[in-house]
């Protein structure tokens, strides 16, 4: 949930869905709420339009190099990949805040870094964690505060 001027938390309604497992209720539910970055993860993690595809195609590459290409896994990742997000903003509305792109970035290396793939393999540090953050612009629209959604958004 996002409150206009104020920022981001979890609900506990949305918590509850990150820590079963369903990432896209989870992302349909914090976009709902006005979270920028869950409707661009939604889509991500729903695989369906070309973001989606072009950061499912690199991180299933990133799996197959570790040998361990499946769905399961893939989903396990997205599932991770939520409730970290989930979990990394406040629960307390007082305690609001926007995400940061460096911090979404590094929510992404740590749950990859469970799986034993690099930083390169999330699409906002292509050249790992020392390579600086590309794009966050559009894979975090309302990172720092609201910004104007491209025309991808929901």
């Amino acid at each position: 949930m996002c409150a206009p001027g104020v920022g981001c938390y979890t609900t506990p309604a949305e918590a509850a869905v990150a820590q079963s497992g369903n990432y896209l209720g989870y992302y349909q539910l914090a976009c709902a709420g006005g979270d920028a970055y869950a409707c661009f993860a939604e889509d991500i993690a729903a695989n369906d339009n070309e973001m989606g595809h072009i950061a499912t195609d690199r991180l299933r590459d990133a799996l197959r190099k570790k040998g361990c290409d499946n769905e399961a896994t893939l989903n396990q990742i997205r599932a991770d990949l939520a409730n970290a997000y989930a979990a990394y903003l406040p629960s307390d509305p007082a305690d609001a805040r926007w995400p940061d792109a460096g911090d979404i970035a590094a929510l992404h290396w740590d749950v990859f870094g469970n799986y034993g793939l690099p930083p390169s393999t999330f699409g906002g540090t292509p050249l790992g964690s020392w390579g600086g953050i590309f794009g966050a612009s559009i894979w975090c629209p309302n990172c720092g505060g609201p910004r104007q959604p491209f025309a991808g958004m929901h």
